[in-house]
């Protein structure tokens, strides 16, 4: 997911315990990485419509 976002121009802004916060043109989505666990699909679907990306 990290990776996604950042080939679509999205930058980590910092990064605070497991919560990745990106930003792009002044929005920010906030990515919880927990490990190797996959992100749950309504989690990845909620992203990707908050990035504009769906």
């Amino acid at each position: 997911m990290l990776r996604f976002l950042q080939e679509n121009g999205w930058v980590i802004a910092r990064i605070t315990g497991s919560h990745h916060h990106m930003r792009k043109d002044g929005a920010t989505v906030i990515v919880a990485i927990h490990g190797k666990q996959e992100i749950p699909k309504g989690t990845q679907a909620a992203i990707l419509k908050k990035a504009g990306l769906r």
